[in-house]
């Protein structure tokens, strides 16, 4: 076990940011937070809002640990807008994870027509297919299998494992991506990205958005989901009368490009983090 502590020069706020539904196996313990990214089993508690302690097993490295909190980021100058200023005053510390690409791609492919308690679920059974245990202390949780792993169990394999209709985006996933594909396209153009991500199976708009931005950071990316759709209407009614003819949740579905375009010339090419914004504020007041 490795553990240390991290000062960060911005405000960082653990419960905002692993509760605001970007990331996967990642559960409350105790003051903390405990899960599993780059094959390694992570204990992070918040010492004051600057400052985190960490505990882990696993390969991943101080550096890489602050990479993955997004702890050098900060969004400011879109909070010079008076409706988000008002929202980030009571998640101030949220940040835009970087998560490994391959969990990434195939936990959005099982977010599909799916809710998050499910999500885990299925993953957890995935992960259980590495075969690799992870310990710190009394806590037991499985690394995230390979590519080379997965490439090995079919359709009906997943079906068991509670997948449903997504068993066959994951066999097709795993025929075309694999983790050495997915660091190439680090240097790519978002652009790129998104239309081969969109060759395979199950993989829409949305889903390669999240992909994008919560694993390759593309900030550009606005990925739009019912909950987004309502804090939108909610939120940003005027905005979306310069848009759409008829401001409603399907109209927004339906302009989804001319949307995501829309909010990243109001703020500056960040509106991924807006979103992340979105979607924790309305969640939150369901």
């Amino acid at each position: 076990m490795v553990k240390g502590i991290i000062k960060s020069d911005f405000v960082i706020n653990l419960d905002h940011t692993f509760s605001s539904g970007q990331i996967f196996r990642w559960y409350k313990l105790g003051q903390g937070w405990i899960g599993v990214s780059y094959s390694s089993l992570i204990y992070l508690n918040q010492l004051d809002d600057k400052t985190i302690e960490y505990r882990i097993s696993g390969k991943i490295k101080e550096e890489d640990l602050v990479e993955f909190l997004g702890l050098n980021n900060n969004y400011f100058e879109i909070f010079k807008d008076s409706t988000l200023e008002k929202i980030y005053k009571n998640y101030a510390g949220l940040k835009l994870l970087k998560q490994n690409k391959w969990e990434c791609a195939i936990s959005y492919i099982c977010s599909s027509y799916n809710n998050i308690k499910r999500i885990n679920k299925i993953i957890e059974n995935l992960a259980i297919l590495s075969k690799r245990k992870l310990r710190l202390g009394s806590i037991v949780m499985y690394d995230f299998p390979t590519s080379s792993q997965l490439k090995k169990f079919s359709e009906k394999d997943f079906l068991k494992l509670g997948l449903g209709f997504r068993s066959f985006y994951l066999v097709d996933l795993c025929s075309k991506i694999d983790e050495v594909i997915l660091e190439e396209f680090e240097k790519e153009k978002t652009e790129k990205i998104k239309r081969f991500l969109m060759s395979i199976k199950g993989i829409g708009n949305k889903i390669s958005d999240c992909i994008l931005l919560y694993s390759f950071k593309r900030l550009e990316c606005f990925p739009i989901d019912i909950w987004v759709a309502r804090a939108l209407l909610k939120l940003f009614y005027h905005d979306l009368k310069n848009i759409l003819k008829e401001v409603n949740i399907k109209n927004i579905f339906k302009k989804y490009n001319e949307i995501s375009l829309y909010f990243n010339k109001k703020y500056y090419n960040k509106a991924g983090y807006v979103q992340l914004l979105l979607y924790k504020y309305i969640r939150d007041i369901k």
